[in-house]
C-alpha cells in the first residue's frame, strides 16, 4: 500500500511538472486542474522547471584576451564554475547587463585579469550573450547564437 501511494504521488508530481513546463497550453487545461497547477506553481515561486520553458533567459559570457609582455595572448572565460570569483562575477555581469552598464562590467573583468596575471600588458574584454531559441523554434531547427554586446581593450597602467 505504501509503495502504491508513493507511485500515485510521483505520477501526480510528474503530471504537474509537465503542466508547469509551458509545453502545455494552460488555457486548454480542464478547469478542475487549474487550481492544483496554480498552487504548484505558487509553491515553486512561479519559476517551475524554467529549463523547459519557452522563455529561457539568455546567458552572459565574458571573455578576456590577455596579452603579456612577450606578445602571447591567453584567453580567459569568466563563466559559472566552481571558482568563487567566476560564480560571483557571472552573477554581477548578469545584473549589470540588466541595468545596461556593460562598461563597468568590462572594467571589473579587466581589473581582475590584471590582478590575476601581473605580466599582462593589455586585456581585451568581450561581453556577449548566447541567445537560446524557444522550444518551438529549436524543434524547427533554429540553433543558439552568440551576440557580442560590448568589447573594449584596457592597457595596464
Amino acid at each position: 500500500m505504501k509503495n502504491r501511494l508513493i507511485s500515485i504521488l510521483l505520477i501526480i508530481h510528474l503530471f504537474l511538472i509537465i503542466l508547469g513546463t509551458n509545453l502545455v497550453d494552460f488555457a486548454k487545461v480542464p478547469a478542475f486542474l487549474r487550481s492544483p497547477v496554480g498552487f504548484y506553481l505558487a509553491l515553486t515561486g512561479g519559476h517551475s522547471y524554467a529549463f523547459f520553458s519557452p522563455d529561457i533567459p539568455t546567458q552572459i559570457v565574458v571573455r578576456c584576451y590577455i596579452t603579456d609582455r612577450t606578445g602571447q595572448v591567453l584567453t580567459r572565460t569568466i563563466e559559472k564554475k566552481a571558482n568563487t570569483f567566476d560564480l560571483r562575477a557571472n552573477y554581477l555581469f548578469q545584473f549589470l547587463d540588466n541595468v545596461s552598464d556593460l562598461e563597468t562590467a568590462g572594467k571589473l573583468a579587466a581589473d581582475h585579469c590584471f590582478k590575476t596575471y601581473p605580466d599582462a600588458v593589455s586585456v581585451r574584454v568581450s561581453i556577449g550573450r548566447f541567445i537560446v531559441p524557444k522550444i518551438t523554434e529549436y524543434k524547427a531547427g533554429r540553433k543558439s547564437n552568440f551576440a557580442e554586446l560590448y568589447t573594449n581593450t584596457f592597457d595596464h597602467e
